[in-house]
């Protein structure tokens, strides 16, 4: 832990800062802050993340010293601190979250660790994968192969405590797994595919001793699919879940044994509607045997899952709350798209996601902060909110709006004479949806956006 600390040491977050506001173009938005948060600090920590284990403390007073970054700015040497217009738990969830698609640095960690587990299994001459193997025999723990093709989280999160004492590196590497498994439990996907010895669901009255898990691997039972009834005709599982006859059958000798997986099939009754084909290989035999990485994959999951989590960005509910017409929330997800153009500029980008978001400063909220005297547009005196700054202002942006599409409607005619008129509405013009019309006419794909 000496060298750990002594390298993080030599890491100051300060430093970093300075490197990232010195990367020209000098970040200007809140999004080209949170680009260079994943270009700059990444490569910088990556090296000690693949080779050391982690002090979560140290870690995370580094990382909340450097996302300060995002909502403080340097002026006359003084820092002054900017509004924060992302929730702390939504920063590194994606655009279509109302999120900033930040890496979570604890995402990186956990997805390198995992990546130790991957090198070893598929390099057995190595030297990490002969320490391993030797740790596993001392602490009479299974092998490696072992715990990937039948071993659920808990039995993962027991051989790591008992490895820590050993090599602190691995033992955060079976932990990280271990999480890993814990996502594939509730993964539409791979539920079934999920060993049953050392499930997150096995517990308490459905707990499997050892001697319990010998008996089950002797059958040949080792992942949740093959647990369930299925019609004989469709292979589906059968509704309402049950333990399989032949489960029963083949563990007549051992009544607790079947009395505990009834019990446990039970607790899957909100997933089955995602059926899964039977048998092995379990979920993580699956990853792992992938060419891609497991922190590729583990980065993935973690993001679905927040995806999950989080839905729709907040701002969509309160367009609602605020009686605001909004598209569908597949329309509504869609319109971050722009963030993610190639030919738009990054400025133009950072002012559609703030948008999408709400977040667009205006007299209304400067006026609910204390900010202003009063919330009205300086044009035609109504209250200043977002929508009435984009279109609805009678003395000023729907006049933009309208000269806008005249300019464009002329443009069009004069390409094409029997050309309809082109109309701009709230929708274009806030949710990123297409003109259709416009579409007819104009073919350049960087106009046509």
């Amino acid at each position: 832990m000496i060298l750990i600390e002594k390298t993080l040491d030599k890491i100051d977050p300060k430093l970093v800062k300075k490197r990232i506001l010195a990367t020209p173009p000098p970040p200007t938005s809140m999004l080209h802050r949170a680009i260079l948060l994943n270009v700059a600090v990444q490569p910088i920590y990556n090296h000690v993340f693949m080779s050391m284990p982690v002090h979560k403390d140290r870690v995370q007073h580094i990382f909340d010293e450097i996302f300060s970054l995002l909502w403080t700015r340097r002026k006359d040497g003084i820092t002054i601190f900017k509004r924060k217009v992302v929730a702390k738990n939504r920063i590194f969830a994606g655009y279509e979250a109302g999120g900033l698609n930040i890496r979570s640095p604890t995402t990186t960690i956990k997805g390198f660790q995992q990546n130790l587990i991957q090198k070893i299994l598929k390099n057995p001459d190595r030297e990490m994968s002969q320490v391993l193997a030797a740790i596993l025999v001392k602490i009479r723990r299974p092998t490696l192969q072992q715990h990937i093709d039948l071993l659920g989280p808990q039995q993962w999160v027991k051989s790591s405590e008992k490895i820590k004492s050993y090599s602190l590196i691995l033992s955060q590497a079976f932990s990280s797994v271990a999480e890993h498994l814990q996502m594939f439990e509730c993964d539409t996907a791979l539920w079934g595919h999920a060993p049953i010895y050392g499930h997150s669901e096995a517990a308490g009255m459905c707990e499997f001793s050892i001697e319990d898990f010998r008996k089950l691997l002797e059958k040949g039972i080792t992942v949740i699919s093959q647990l369930f009834q299925r019609d004989q005709l469709t292979g589906a599982i059968a509704k309402p879940a049950r333990l399989s006859d032949e489960i029963i059958r083949k563990l007549g000798l051992y009544p607790q044994i079947c009395f505990k997986l009834k019990i446990l099939v039970k607790k899957f009754s909100d997933l089955i509607k995602y059926d899964t084909r039977v048998g092995l290989p379990s979920a993580l035999q699956q990853m792992m045997s992938r060419n891609r990485n497991m922190s590729q994959q583990y980065t993935k999951a973690c993001k679905k899952m927040a995806a999950n989590n989080i839905g729709t960005a907040p701002a969509y509910n309160t367009r609602i709350r605020d009686r605001i017409d909004v598209p569908s929330r597949d329309e509504f997800k869609s319109a971050f798209f722009m963030v993610k153009h190639k030919y738009l500029p990054l400025k133009t980008k950072d002012n559609s996601l703030q948008t999408l978001n709400r977040t667009i400063w205006t007299n209304n909220k400067a006026f609910k902060s204390g900010l202003r005297e009063n919330d009205q547009c300086r044009f035609c005196g109504e209250t200043e909110n977002m929508e009435h700054m984009y279109y609805l202002c009678q003395n000023y942006s729907n006049l933009q709006w309208e000269l806008f599409a005249s300019a464009v409607t002329v443009v069009v005619k004069k390409a094409n004479p029997g050309a309809s008129n082109i109309y701009i509405t709230f929708r274009n013009i806030i949710f990123n949806t297409p003109i259709k019309n416009l579409f007819h006419y104009v073919k350049d794909k960087e106009v046509n956006i």
